[in-house]
This record gives C-alpha cells, structure tokens and sequence, in this order.
C-alpha cells in the first residue's frame, strides 16, 4: 500500500465487518491496546480473524490479530481464564464427560474420584468388586488426567516396585515415589502379595515411606492419592449381607480402614442392564470432549486453598453421629480417617468449582457419596 493511501485509510471509517472485529477484542484487551489495533487496522498493516478452541463440551472463540504475537498470547491466556469461570458451572459434567465416557453407568464412582482429581490431602478411593465392570478403566482415565500420576498392576508390583530400590548403586523410584504430590493408581491390589503392600500404610497415612536394606536407612517423600481396584476372593462376590461379604475380602481389614471411599463394585442386575443399554443408545450420537482441556483445569484449580468454615462443623458431626451408629453395618471401619476424608473431600468440592470456601453443597455432595460407598442410608 502507498503512503498516500495508507494516509486516506487513517482518516476513513471502518468497513463493518472490521468494526465488528476490532470489538471482538475489546473484553480482551487495555484501552491502549485496542486504540493501537485500531490504528494499525486503519492503515491497513494489521488484520483480525477469529480463531476458537474447544472448552468442554462448548467453542470459545477468539480474537486473532496478525503479527502480534504478544498480544495474541496474551488474549488467549484472558480466553482461558474467563473459560474456566464457564467450565466451572458444570465441572461434574464436564470431568465425568471424560472419565471413561465408554463406561456407563457408575456414577458416585466417577464423581468420587473426579473429586480425588482436586484434592490436596492424601484422600483414597478403593473399587472393590466383580472383575469387567470397568474398574480399570476409570484408574487409567483417572491417571491420564491427573498433573501426576504413576499405574502400575498388582500382581507385577512388588515392595520395591512400590517404594524404592537400588541397583548398582543407584535409587529407582517405586510407584509411589513417582507420584509424590500426585495420584498412584494400582490396579488388582489383591493380587500384591501382603508382605509387599506395607509399603502402602505409612504413605497413605503419613505421606512417606521407609527403606532399610543393605546398611541404608532413609525415609523418602510419598505424599500420594490412592486409587486402586481389588477383586474380592473368588474374583466375584456373592451373597448381600455384610457378613457374607466380609469373608470375601480380599486383605486385612487394615488395609481397607485406610481408604476414604470403598465402593463395592457389582455386575448389573437385568433392570440396570436396561437402563444402562438405553443410555448406550442415547449415547451413541454424543462426541465426547477432549480431555486436555480437563487436566489443564484441574491443575488450574489445584492452586486455589481452600477454607472450611467453622458452621460446616456441625454438618460434619452430624454425618459422623450417623454413621458411627449405623457402623455394623458396614464393610469398613468408622474412625477419624473417615471424618477428615469428608472434610477432605468437601473441600475438593469447592476448588472443583473454583471456590476458596466450602458451603454446605460441598458437604452434601460427599455425604451422598459416602451414603453409597457405605451401602447405607444416613
């Protein structure tokens, strides 16, 4: 373009289509910056497109200015962060979207560990049950999105496997090691033999674990989230009381008092596996959202710390009143590691949806949980 008509352009409105452009921009950018893009679309040396991301099961879409890398990337960090408002109004949808989407069905399990996704205490989840009702499945998506994770099966993963060990001198990580800080997934943990499991307790418990072997002595950093899957003995459960139930455990008591949520995991009766068909064919036709998106929200969310007020106390004491009473009939053992899993939880919860308070939604939503993890009405 020549000077002379680069001048006129200055001095000339805009054409509509650029107006409406240029104010695509306006909720993106300073004052100074539209007045800048403004005048660089006048003369022409600038041109505005509008580009979109998928966010969920929506499209953002976004202003693109040419040769302005600076202020593109700083639009598109703005587009995020007002995604994550919007995302934030059906997280449970959204996460449960992509948190093995080809298994229907299973509802409370997906919202317990979409919750465990977002907590920052060492907070545990157990699917105890029959064998090929997508237990697997739900750790391996679980793991895909979590910041930091490690997976591993039971039955290849030995003592050293989970905590640590030395080979010619030098450490090689466990899986628990691996995912410090982060969510270890262990699929088919009865089949881990008990001696190898103690590495479990003290890292579920306290968040590290010892190695005394070979004249070492050391104890290492393990401040993990347990999600693990087990078959009961006899791969299948059979019976309904918790008597019957609990000769079908498949390691000690001990061990199950240390996760927060056990969910007893069946094969469908006839009238679930009708229901369950019928949303295969709803379901057929839906396209399911990336789940990119959803790890980067999740980590997005991680950073907020979250407050539990002290009117959500009695809440609590409320729920623990109930269960304690309705403790016979339980698989697990009602202690004070299930109470913190409930305040644990709630506040999960709340940083799921972007907030720095638990309000009583928070603590509602993990009773409802706990109602079914526990096979109980509270």
């Amino acid at each position: 373009m020549s000077r002379l008509s680069r001048t006129i352009s200055y001095f000339t409105g805009l054409p509509e289509e650029q107006k409406a452009l240029l104010n695509t921009i306006e909720k993106y950018s300073t004052r100074e910056e539209r007045k800048r893009i403004e005048h660089l679309l006048r003369g022409k040396e600038v041109t505005i497109t509008l580009k979109t991301i998928p966010i969920g099961k929506k499209h953002f879409s976004y202003p693109y200015i040419s040769g302005e890398k600076e202020l593109n990337e700083t639009i598109l960090a703005r587009v995020r962060t007002e995604s994550y408002s919007t995302y934030a109004e059906n997280v449970y949808e959204e996460i449960r979207a992509v948190l093995a989407p080809h298994i229907l069905g299973r509802e409370e399990i997906k919202e317990a560990v979409t919750l465990q996704l977002f907590t920052e205490e060492r907070l545990h989840i157990l699917l105890l049950g029959d064998p090929g009702t997508g237990k697997t499945d739900v750790l391996s998506a679980a793991q895909t999105l979590a910041e930091k994770s490690s997976m591993g099966l039971g039955s290849g993963t030995t003592g050293a496997g989970l905590s640590v060990a030395y080979a010619k001198g030098e450490m090689q990580k466990g899986l628990l090691l691996l995912a410090h800080q982060g969510l270890c997934c262990i699929d088919e943990l009865n089949l881990m033999k008990k001696d190898d499991r103690a590495a479990l307790y003290n890292a579920m418990e306290k968040g590290f674990i010892t190695y005394a072997k070979g004249g070492r002595n050391e104890q290492y950093e393990a401040d993990v989230r347990i999600l693990a899957t087990a078959n009961p003995k006899g791969d299948r459960f059979e019976g309904d009381s918790i008597r019957e139930l609990e000769k079908q455990l498949p390691f000690e008591k001990a061990l199950i008092s240390r996760f927060h949520f056990v969910f007893l995991v069946r094969k469908p009766d006839t009238q679930e596996f009708l229901n369950i068909t019928k949303k295969i064919l709803r379901e057929e036709k839906k396209k399911h959202p990336d789940s990119r998106y959803a790890k980067e929200y999740i980590a997005h969310a991680k950073k907020i710390r979250v407050d539990f007020p002290a009117e959500r106390e009695e809440q609590v004491m409320h729920i623990a009143k109930r269960i304690k009473e309705q403790e016979e009939k339980t698989l697990i053992e009602v202690s004070p590691r299930l109470i913190k899993g409930i305040i644990g939880f709630a506040k999960a919860s709340a940083r799921a949806q972007l907030r720095n308070r638990v309000e009583e939604e928070d603590v509602l939503r993990v009773q409802k949980l706990l109602e079914k993890s526990l096979d109980i009405r509270i």
